[in-house]
């Protein structure tokens, strides 16, 4: 791809990112713009400006076209045009920086729209009076609870330390609050010789008055969800993609009880739910298992999805979800990122949206007498050492300003990707075979249905079928979405009648 530019991101790359995924992503946003700017362009900076690291619109890419390079109806209006709106039609004005890139011999103009300030957000469009987000390859209007969200995300978090009015203290679990007490006297001489209760107050477990709060019965509490209905886990596994068509629900379930309770069921519903091989380690020849995910990775990030959830009540309606689809987990929590970005996570000191709780679960124990917490801060390096040590990729993390989303895979980067046209390995002959007979079978498949049907991860099979596709073995059709492929006539299938 011959590309020159005067921008601050890798034009060549990001297309080839959104060829390979078929759509637009959270962070970029292209426009054809070849007959003027796009009628919802107000909304794409709202939702960008909204967007933690703000976003990328690109104008003069045909998203319709395989994300071919068009010319822009006037570049030059095209940056005045789009910076007036940013002025103009926002509310606050939206901050963005503007350049031209030849693309293939074509002019595009890439805007990169800066982040709101926190203490603005969430931006409005002046003429509807919405403020929308992103999500995933889409821009929407936020509800008004999602809008509570942002407002409340302007300064400190204090929603668990509030009271739960409805709860005595005859719904904190006696054995977890003694065992708390015991830590709290064991680790600091302040509390010795305190009585239980005294402790319990101190820490704030109960309030002044003796009732549970928010942090101490999800903490130490018998069954929060009396209380808390939705402050629980909403587990699911699928056999594909969820929203792909022939994708099944295997298994749901809500995982409940105070946080301890709720992490070890986690973990153990993982484990349940993913198939466990064999690892041969050392001289000695022993088999060991090793599960599909490395479980001690799993678990710090539940935790975190349950410590750093957001408590405020506009997000007590939603679960922390746990979603297994082939090869891959997400875990989401309600509350996006709380004074931190994406790229500085593990690298810098935590900010904590849920102090008080995190203060009281760094004592508390599970059912095995594990400490939940082992300390403050050390979740995500642990979860990149786990999972380089089991060979497979580093998380991804997605914040969305009112939602995070962290996703391990279990299969590393495949090797032949980046491999000379000369330099396939066994793994990529052995994936193009697959994919070559599933499609001779089926007469044309879509991305989620060949990865379903093979086993393959649907990064891999985008690779293999970019190089089928190059040789000449594959077509695909016109479609943006759910884009079909099959096996050009005289390697064993014809195009499929439309």
């Amino acid at each position: 791809m011959n590309v020159t530019m005067d921008v601050t991101i890798d034009i060549a790359e990001t297309l080839e990112k959104l060829r390979r995924e078929g759509s637009d992503t959270e962070s970029v946003e292209v426009k054809s713009a070849a007959h003027g700017l796009p009628s919802n362009l107000a909304q794409i900076l709202s939702a960008f400006a909204n967007r933690p690291g703000g976003g990328t619109l690109i104008l003069g890419i045909d998203e319709m076209n395989r994300f071919a390079p068009t010319d822009v109806y006037d570049a030059a209006l095209a940056q005045q045009g789009v910076s007036q709106i940013a002025r103009s039609a926002l509310d606050p004005p939206v901050q963005l920086t503007s350049a031209l890139a030849t693309v293939e011999g074509k002019t595009v103009v890439v805007f990169s729209v800066l982040e709101a300030d926190r203490t603005s957000k969430p931006v409005r469009v002046r003429a509807d009076k919405r403020a929308y987000i992103r999500q995933y390859d889409g821009t929407y209007p936020l509800s008004e609870m999602e809008e509570q969200a942002f407002v409340a995300s302007r300064g400190p978090s204090a929603f668990d330390q509030r009271v739960v009015e409805a709860a005595t203290q005859q719904d904190l679990d006696p054995d977890a609050c003694a065992q708390f007490a015991r830590q709290r006297r064991r680790q600091s001489s302040v509390f010795s010789g305190w009585p239980d209760e005294k402790i319990l107050r101190h820490t704030g477990v109960l309030s002044a008055e003796g009732r549970p709060t928010m942090a101490g019965l999800l903490s130490l509490g018998i069954y929060p969800q009396q209380f808390l209905p939705n402050v629980a886990i909403q587990a699911s596994a699928w056999t594909g993609p969820r929203r792909t068509p022939g994708a099944r629900l295997v298994d749901t379930a809500v995982l409940e009880g105070p946080i301890p309770a709720m992490l070890d069921d986690a973990i153990d519903w993982v484990a349940r739910m993913t198939p466990t091989g064999v690892k041969e380690i050392g001289k000695t020849g022993k088999i060991v298992d090793q599960p599909t995910f490395p479980l001690r990775a799993v678990r710090e990030l539940v935790a975190n999805a349950l410590i750093h959830r957001d408590l405020g009540p506009y997000a007590l309606d939603r679960y922390v979800s746990l979603i297994l689809e082939p090869g891959v987990l997400r875990i989401s929590n309600p509350g996006g990122l709380f004074d931190l970005s994406v790229a500085s996570l593990g690298n810098t000191d935590s900010r904590l949206r849920n102090g008080q709780l995190a203060s009281i679960l760094l004592h508390a124990s599970d059912r095995g007498g594990h400490r939940v917490i082992e300390r403050l801060g050390s979740g995500i390096p642990i979860i990149r050492q786990e999972l380089s040590r089991a060979g497979l990729p580093e998380p991804e993390f997605h914040d969305s300003g009112i939602a995070f989303t962290a996703v391990i895979k279990s299969e590393p980067e495949p090797q032949w990707a980046a491999a000379d046209d000369g330099g396939n390995t066994n793994q990529s002959n052995g994936s193009l075979a697959l994919l070559a007979d599933e499609l001779r079978r089926s007469g044309g498949s879509t991305v989620p249905e060949l990865s379903s049907a093979t086993g393959l991860t649907t990064r891999q099979v985008r690779y293999a079928l970019e190089k089928m596709s190059d040789t000449g073995l594959v077509q695909a059709g016109d479609e943006t979405r759910n884009r079909r492929y099959w096996l050009s006539f005289g390697a064993g299938s014809p195009k499929p009648e439309s």
